[in-house]
Parts: C-alpha cells; structure tokens; sequence
C-alpha cells in the first residue's frame, strides 16, 4: 500500500511538473516569436534608413553639381575666387 502511494504521488508530481513545463514552454515560444517580429521590424526600419540615407546623399550630390554648374557659368563669381 505505501509503494502504491509513492508511485501515485511520484506520478502526480510528474505529471504536474511535467504540465508546468509545457506552460513555460508555450510561454517561450510565443516570446521567440515576438522577438523574431521585432527583429524583422528592425532590419526593415534599417532598410528603410539605408534608402532614406542613399537618396539624400544623391539629392545633396545633385545640389551640388547644379551649384558648381551655376558658379562655372557665372563669370564674376569665378573672377571672386
């Protein structure tokens, strides 16, 4: 009767455990798939920097050429240098 109970209780306690386990478990994974959500939001927030980055680097450069444009064109303005 005493190992009958031991093993009952053993098997309870597995099982409790082995529930509380698989809790925590479901819990990790939906925390790993948040953190795989808002990695992916980060590296596309980054692309979009990059490209925001690269287009105003090619505006200023325009910029630049037109102005280096108008003062080549412009006599007086060369002759101040």
């Amino acid at each position: 009767m005493a190992n009958d109970s031991k093993i009952k209780g053993s098997e309870e306690n597995f099982r409790k455990y082995s529930n509380l386990g698989l809790n925590d478990n479901e819990k990790l994974l939906a925390f790993e798939k948040e953190n795989e959500k808002l990695k992916n939001k980060k590296n596309l927030s980054k692309i979009k920097i990059n490209t925001v980055n690269e287009m105003v680097d090619e505006m200023i450069k325009e910029v630049i050429k037109e102005e280096l444009k108008k003062r080549n064109s412009n006599p007086k303005f060369c002759a101040s240098y």
